[in-house]
C-alpha cells in the first residue's frame, strides 16, 4: 500500500523538525539532562524565595506515597525527594490524566509541571496534557511510560 511509506515520510520529517539533522541522539539526551538540572536550580531557587508559577522538569525519588485527594478534581499524590533537603508534593490529576501505575517508594520519576511554593518544599501540578490545548502540558515518566 502506498499509505505506509507515507506514514514513513511523516515520521521522519516530524523527528527532522524537531532535532534536527546534525544533532545525535546522544546530544539530545545531553540537553534533556542539562534542562532538568537547570529547572533542579529553579526549583531550590523558587523555595528559597518563596517564588511560585515556574514551570519545571525535574527527576526525584518517591519517599511517601499518600491518599488521592478527592475533594474537587481528583489527584494522585505523592512526596519525592529532590536532594536531601529538598522534597516536593506531587499532585496528578487523574480526572485529566492516567493515574501513574504501581508508584512505590524508592522509584525515581521524571516529571515536567508547575512549581508551587509551599513551606515544606513545595508543590508540582499540572502534570498532564491541557484538554481545552491553551498552554503547554506536563507529565509524568515512571519505568518508561510517560503519562500526560
Amino acid at each position: 500500500m502506498v499509505r505506509r511509506p507515507l506514514i514513513f515520510i511523516l515520521i521522519f520529517l516530524v523527528i527532522l523538525f524537531e532535532y534536527g539533522c546534525d544533532r545525535s541522539s546522544s546530544e539530545i539526551i545531553a540537553k534533556h539532562i542539562h534542562k532538568e538540572a537547570d529547572d533542579q536550580a529553579k526549583i531550590e531557587h523558587a523555595f528559597r524565595t518563596k517564588q511560585s508559577g515556574i514551570f519545571v522538569t525535574a527527576r526525584g525519588i518517591i519517599i511517601k506515597i499518600l491518599s488521592d485527594d478527592l475533594r474537587g478534581r481528583r489527584h494522585q499524590r505523592f512526596i519525592v525527594e529532590l536532594t536531601p533537603k529538598q522534597t516536593l508534593l506531587i499532585a496528578h490529576n487523574i480526572d485529566i490524566a492516567p493515574r501513574v501505575e504501581n508508584v512505590r517508594i524508592g522509584d525515581e520519576i521524571i516529571f515536567c509541571g508547575d512549581y508551587e511554593w509551599n513551606d515544606k518544599g513545595g508543590a508540582i501540578h499540572w502534570t498532564h496534557h491541557d484538554p481545552d490545548m491553551r498552554r503547554v502540558g506536563g507529565w509524568i515518566e515512571h519505568n518508561g511510560r510517560r503519562y500526560e
